[in-house]
């Protein structure tokens, strides 16, 4: 791959100090007509302009006036005026991300069409030696976790990873109870633990356009470093003794069934465009990992002697490790290639890694959860209390229902928002830059901040692939997918840190019981993925959140309303209410269980039937059929469960050192049953009786005067509390009429809001004015 000059001054940088690259200027009108202020926000008064939400792209087709309204720019112009602000290299992220996209739109779903050809199988004598490890990671981010985990079991790990591994500085938000599952595996201590959560808040709201506002507490109300916490898990992992090898990838295998696998990999050189692996779309959320490292391997290993060609980067030779051979450090400027062998490969790698491409063909994934997001400085610190974890501002346009999340950062110093929506990779499905135009300029109707008063540290965006048949089984002898690769992640999360300690302790006991029993045949080691009826029932529920292209604007009587899915999200939300917090917060946290859904289900359809209706033919009877599948799958589950408690229990005080072989399959069946049956969920209730909504859930002007006005611009009828005591407190009920927007759109008509007595608590420049939204002057770049 040729790489730009902008390119190679990211890669020849120092790792540690690789963040943006110079961008030259593009003229733009963005600031015309702003007025700065000490905070950094501007304050309208309640009769000023309000910001207009653009449309999504136009599919092929539509006409150019509607189009011409959407693609804006405003997206290339902020990652251009702010990149000296901005995490990594935010356009070269773009670059790479929407060409990843536009391709996989456009691909053909042909399965059975080969993938890329990376693992392949050879004969035992092949090998070329006795293991260097028990086990090595590929991919070292999230996959650390697991390495270090194995390492204090005992076992002889490595970490190979293409990257620095090294948290972004955006955290990572999770519930107490999940961030403690670190502790469980006796990875870190609590005080370690909690020495990495910059960010603690509530209460968490969740809310849809129409209906009435959510709120929980202690939900996805932390915000962990992902900087401090891979650092401490790093340094637990070498001082147990594991290797880490950064700026190292992946190349090829080769599985010796009965004997273990042989890996090729690829040392980067240290000038110049070698000094990395080319850019891709897994890079643009570990943008700190750009560049190599002074000192990339961290150990105590003494590895396979290396010949290298700096002008080929094919030298190999494949001596085995021994006490006399020189230190894995590269002799050369160019790359090197050199050999490891392992008993058992762990493909952590990511939705992107090239084995899971071998393994899926040309398949194209069922559904896709595209997101667009950022974290900012700018926002009132002392009202930046609480977060969203599903909220909507408007129902469904252009065939998607977008959705927003937010979450306090750095203590309340900045903020992180998110919008994303449940989709597929269709090819008329928008790109990510228009994506990004859309978010920036609803950001000032969402937030109540316009983008343009605000200090980006970083702007992220990415597609997630969901499929309905995940788990992924492996398909060969000693190599197992572990996080994304193996798609053992919700369809309706975005899967990475959460899904991963949510799995971590069922998969370190899996892993050390096959590396102990030697199980690390391709049917031994499915049992590490075994079919989840719980996780393949909650595909019903991503589907009826993703609006397929033509659904709306298609006609006839089959067409959904625009309000089709707010409407049935309010209904199943409305009913989870009813139910009490035991039902809610399970399914918050991506946790599906038996009774909760059965009850939950059967309320929505007594609740809103014609809602539910419009969803049965909104998935199609296939979906349909496979979700009562699941569901009965789910009952039967769960009685194997319930019955082999005794059992379970028996098994699982056994000395781990006594245990067989022939037991491995036993062992794995009852983890199948309690993790398919979400029964390994904990509940942890909240530590308060109720949460306490906050006075003002927008920073913008109509939340200034302490109205009750939200983030869609209309006076709030109501606010429904969950918790240990759940209680409901009125807000008012008015609502201010509704008008059509020329865009099209619906646009709350303002209201006065009402002087509030106490001056001192009213933001700074309250009286000041702000221009209607961000300047479209900067045109189009695409």
């Amino acid at each position: 791959m040729q790489l730009s000059s902008q390119q190679r001054l990211v890669r020849g940088s120092s790792a540690r100090n690789a963040r943006s690259v110079a961008v030259p200027p593009v003229t733009c009108n963005l600031q015309s007509g702003a007025q700065q202020h000490p905070r950094g926000w501007a304050p309208a008064s309640p009769a000023g302009p309000r910001t207009v939400s653009p449309q999504l792209p136009l599919r092929h087709g539509a006409s150019k006036k509607r189009a011409t309204v959407r693609s804006q720019g405003i997206a290339r112009d902020i990652l251009t005026q702010q990149a000296a602000n901005i995490e990594g290299s935010p356009l070269e992220f773009l670059e790479v991300t929407e060409a990843y996209w536009k391709a996989l739109r456009n691909q053909k779903h042909e399965p059975h069409k080969k993938g890329p050809t990376v693992v392949r199988v050879t004969a035992p004598e092949n090998l070329g030696g006795p293991p260097d490890f028990d086990a090595v990671v590929c991919g070292g981010t999230l996959g650390l976790m697991a390495a270090a985990t194995l390492q204090l079991r005992g076992h002889r790990v490595a970490v190979v990873d293409k990257r620095i591994i090294e948290g972004r500085t955006q955290e990572w938000n999770i519930s107490r109870g999940e961030l403690m599952a670190l502790h469980d595996v006796g990875l870190l201590t609590r005080a370690e633990i909690e020495a990495c959560i910059v960010s603690e808040f509530n209460p968490v709201r969740v809310g849809f356009a129409g209906g009435e506002d959510l709120w929980v507490d202690d939900c996805l109300n932390l915000g962990v470093s992902p900087k401090a916490l891979l650092e401490k898990v790093k340094d637990r992992f070498v001082a147990a003794g594991g290797v880490l090898m950064e700026g190292v990838s992946f190349k090829a295998a080769d599985v010796a069934p009965g004997a273990g696998v042989k890996l090729t990999l690829l040392r980067h050189g240290t000038a110049g465009a070698d000094a990395s692996a080319p850019l891709s779309p897994g890079d643009v959320n570990r943008p700190n990992g750009l560049g190599l490292n002074a000192a990339n391997l961290r150990g105590p290993f003494t590895g396979p002697n290396v010949e290298s060609d700096p002008n080929t980067a094919e030298g190999v030779r494949e001596d085995s490790a021994s006490s006399s051979a020189p230190p894995l450090v590269p002799a050369a400027a160019g790359p090197q290639r050199f050999v490891l062998r392992t008993r058992l490969l762990l493909d952590c790698m990511g939705h992107y890694s090239d084995i899971v491409k071998q393994m899926r063909g040309r398949s194209k994934p069922d559904g896709m959860v595209i997101v667009v997001g950022s974290c900012a400085e700018g926002f009132p610190t002392e009202q930046n209390t609480f977060g969203d974890l599903l909220y909507t501002i408007g129902d469904a346009k252009d065939d998607m229902q977008v959705f927003w999340e937010a979450f306090p950062a750095d203590g309340g110093a900045a903020r992180t928002t998110y919008m994303f929506a449940y989709s597929d990779a269709h090819p008329d499905r928008p790109g990510f830059e228009s994506l990004l135009d859309t978010y920036f300029t609803d950001l000032a109707q969402y937030q109540g901040i316009p983008a343009r008063d605000l200090k980006f540290r970083r702007v992220l965006f990415g597609g997630f692939p969901c499929w309905s048949n995940g788990p992924l089984a492996p398909a060969w002898d000693h190599i197992v997918q572990v996080g994304d690769a193996s798609a053992t992640q919700s369809p309706l999360s975005f899967g990475g840190f959460g899904a991963m300690l949510r799995h971590l302790g069922r998969l370190t006991e899996g892993i050390d019981d096959a590396l102990r029993c030697n199980a690390l045949s391709r049917e031994e080691l499915a049992g590490l993925h075994p079919y989840q009826p719980s996780l393949s029932a909650s595909w019903l529920f991503q589907r009826s959140m993703s609006v397929g292209v033509g659904a709306m604007s298609g006609g006839g009587p089959f067409a959904l309303p625009a309000r089709h899915v707010n409407e049935v999200l309010a209904t199943n939300f409305g009913v989870m209410r009813l139910l009490g917090d035991r039902v809610l917060r399970p399914f918050l946290q991506d946790t599906i269980q038996l009774a909760p859904l059965a009850a939950t289900m059967t309320g929505m359809m007594a609740k809103n039937p014609v809602a539910i209706t419009r969803v049965l033919t909104q998935v199609g009877p296939a979906t349909l059929a496979g979700w009562f599948q699941h569901f009965f799958a789910l009952a039967a589950y769960q009685v194997a469960h319930v019955l082999a408690t005794p059992l379970r229990m028996a098994v699982r005080s056994a000395d781990p050192d006594t245990r067989t072989r022939a037991g491995y399959r036993l062992r794995r069946l009852l983890d199948a049953w309690e993790y398919g049956t979400s029964s390994d969920y904990t509940y942890h209730p909240p530590a308060n009786t109720g949460p306490t909504p906050p006075a003002v859930t927008s920073f913008g002007p109509l939340a200034s005067g302490g109205a009750g006005f939200d983030s869609r611009g209309v006076q709030q009828k109501e606010k429904v509390l969950v918790g240990a005591g759940s209680s409901r407190m009125s807000i008012g009920s008015s609502r201010p009429d509704i008008m059509e927007s020329p865009l099209g759109s619906a646009v709350p008509v303002p209201v006065p809001v009402p002087v509030v007595a106490k001056a001192e608590a009213m933001p700074v420049n309250v009286a000041s004015t702000m221009s209607g939204g961000i300047s479209r002057g900067g045109g189009s770049t695409r």
